[in-house]
């Protein structure tokens, strides 16, 4: 069976503070916090804060860059010089926009699209050749600005159906820790949107590779 063995940090892409913590922009440090558990001990490290929890058969490091979203790569590359980790060593887990609320795309390498984070990262590392999961938020409604939508508080019904997609993209990564990235593609990119799903996508976009302006 393939393993993803070699994936030694997890990163979710976020913004610290409790004014964040529930906006469709930070769902890779929602991710990170479900599949480390209640009981997992994070501790201040590298410009963000770090947990090691089993992921799968194996032991990962969660990270979450405490830099804001547009300098997260200044954090994750002095992660990866401290353990002596490659890129490819790493899989990101952020949100983005272009793709249909509630849907997950896993890619073995790519490029930022327009998501600032993921730019961050690759400039810092100087390649694109790290695993990513994308979680869709989809775009926002006519006539709200983009920086509102995805910073937008989410409360009640809303809330609720966002803690689906945050659980089906920490099922994602298990998956992918557990049988490797092919297994995982094949099972959740094809996946249909979740029927709660919070957000839409934008009139006349697709599902491209493109990450979220943001």
């Amino acid at each position: 069976m393939e393993t993803d063995e070699d994936i030694r940090v997890i990163v979710g892409l976020g913004n610290p503070g409790p004014k964040y913590e529930r906006t469709r922009h930070n769902v890779g440090f929602l991710v990170l916090e479900a599949l480390a558990g209640p009981g997992a001990s994070w501790q201040q490290s590298d410009s963000g804060v770090r947990a090691t929890v089993r992921v799968g058969r194996s032991e990962k490091i969660l990270f979450r860059p405490l830099t804001f979203m547009n300098r997260s790569g200044r954090a994750v590359a002095q992660l990866l010089a401290r353990e002596e980790l490659r890129s490819d060593q790493i899989l990101v887990v952020y949100d983005d926009i272009d793709l249909e609320a509630s849907r997950i795309r896993i890619r073995r390498s790519g490029g930022a699209g327009t998501h600032r984070g993921v730019a961050s990262i690759l400039a810092e590392l100087e390649t694109g050749d790290f695993p990513r999961v994308r979680v869709g938020v989809g775009g926002p409604p006519l006539g709200m600005p983009l920086d509102r939508y995805v910073l937008e508080l989410l409360e009640g019904a809303a809330w609720d159906a966002f803690s689906k997609v945050v659980a089906r993209a920490a099922d994602a990564i298990r998956v992918i820790c557990d049988e490797g990235i092919g297994v995982g593609m094949n099972q959740f990119n094809p996946m249909p949107p979740l029927d709660s799903a919070v957000g839409r996508s934008r009139e006349g976009e697709s599902d491209s590779d493109s990450g979220g302006k943001n």
